[in-house]
């Protein structure tokens, strides 16, 4: 009975999904496309109270109850349009019956319909939705200290017997929207078991004296509807088209929507293409963006080309400067500047005060009279004294940088005078930042 039991379930999950497919390939609802992702799932916890009703056919004798007993579950929906969804039940049932005590864990896989939608597709009421569920499974049972009387006597069954048992559950489900995520319902249940028919293997319903169940299920339950206000469960279908008749600025958005139905299969291929295009762009994503770099390279390079032409110095202000360099003047053999140069490094100072995109490199020189590392350690000690005079005149050192080469870079002959007194110099180059 259970491979049985297994193949029927089975079917009924492969028809169910072969129809969600079918329904989405077509394209057939009333509603415009639908969204993805978890808008379509909600979960309910429920509870409440039975009642069964039942018929043993192993030879125990008469069983029944008529007490009231408790019940809880849980159940996750998957609402494929906002007319139907298919969904998995847990539920257990505990009985304490008059002759037994039994308990049941029921499984099934139920088909929801929401004849709200389906009888009334353009109410204006949407807090309201009344569901009708069909559902098929298979619970597990079991019931001990059970005992049976006859002829006045009684006899107890000492075995605690375990087994399972297909069934078929319809139920009626009113549901209130207490918001967009949450909503509270009533709903009422009837589990239907199945047994064999006499000595075959033939499923058959059951609920009388050929043995067999009937429990009936009331009780109240709470639903979340992931995603909110774009959950499925929310969807009104006469409000979407409503929605698009009422905006006035999308009429030729409203002349595509009557024409829909009649444009399926186009729409369907033009989607297929966007995706397409969409994965290809995606392939040129890295090409695209290595343009991008190498753009933004070119156009910062361009912009520095273009701030240094602006901010260069003209002719007189390098005049200026080589000028007052070639007057810069030096106690003989020290770092000390004369102060007759003073006036001289003013006029650079306040160029550079005046041009604050202008950066100062200031190399020292000397002629290669004396010891060579005395003379290295001299241009240094020079150009460092430059830098510091302009310091002293307002100007940052983050502008301005100095290095010596001592004798290793001559403009003239050292074998004159005059060579000698040209090598003897102190350069000052002007960069633009």
């Amino acid at each position: 009975m259970n491979k049985k039991l297994f193949a029927i379930l089975l079917s009924c999950a492969t028809a169910a999904n072969l129809y969600a497919q079918e329904q989405e390939e077509n394209n057939q609802e009333a509603t415009t496309s639908q969204p993805k992702g978890f808008c379509h799932w909600s979960v309910q916890g429920h509870g409440g109270l039975n009642f069964l009703k039942g018929v043993d056919n192993n030879g125990y004798g008469y069983f029944d109850g008529y007490n009231l007993n408790g019940m809880g579950g849980a159940q996750v929906e998957y609402t494929f349009t906002p007319y139907w969804g298919l969904g998995f039940d847990c539920t257990y049932n505990h009985n304490d019956q008059r002759w037994y005590e039994n308990e049941l864990v029921d499984f099934s896989l139920f088909a929801s319909v929401n004849l709200s939608n389906l009888l009334a597709p353009n109410r204006q009421w949407d807090r309201f939705s009344a569901y009708l569920n069909l559902g098929f499974g298979t619970c597990l049972t079991s019931w001990k200290n059970a005992f049976y009387i006859e002829d006045g006597k009684r006899t107890d069954i000492e075995d605690k017997t375990r087994f399972s048992r297909p069934f078929v559950q319809p139920g009626l489900n009113l549901e209130y929207n207490i918001s967009k995520s949450w909503a509270v319902s009533l709903q009422g249940d009837m589990l239907i078991g199945m047994t064999e028919s006499g000595n075959s293997s033939t499923m058959a319903i059951h609920p009388t004296s050929d043995g067999g169940s009937i429990l009936l299920m009331g009780g109240v339950g709470v639903r979340y509807k992931f995603a909110g206000d774009r959950n499925i469960r929310n969807v009104v279908p006469g409000a979407l088209t409503a929605q698009a008749t009422n905006n006035e600025c999308c009429s030729e958005l409203q002349r595509l929507l009557d024409e829909y139905k009649n444009e399926q299969n186009k729409l369907s291929e033009e989607v297929a293409a966007m995706n397409a295009e969409l994965e290809k762009a995606k392939a040129d994503n890295k090409s695209l963006k290595k343009d991008l770099r190498d753009s933004q390279d070119s156009l910062d390079a361009l912009n520095h080309r273009f701030r240094a032409y602006v901010n260069k110095p003209s002719s007189e202000d390098l005049n200026t400067i080589n000028t007052a360099m070639a007057r810069l003047r030096f106690e003989t053999a020290k770092a000390v500047i004369m102060k007759g140069s003073y006036a001289n490094l003013d006029r650079i100072a306040a160029l550079m005060a005046k041009n604050p995109t202008w950066n100062a490199k200031i190399e020292g020189h000397t002629d290669n009279v004396g010891d060579p590392k005395l003379n290295q350690k001299l241009s240094e000690d020079r150009a460092a004294a430059v830098v510091q005079y302009l310091v002293g005149k307002g100007i940052n050192i983050n502008r301005l940088s100095n290095q010596g080469f001592g004798d290793t870079r001559p403009v003239a002959d050292n074998k004159t005078e005059s060579g000698r007194a040209r090598n003897r110099r102190v350069e000052l180059e002007v960069i633009v930042k």
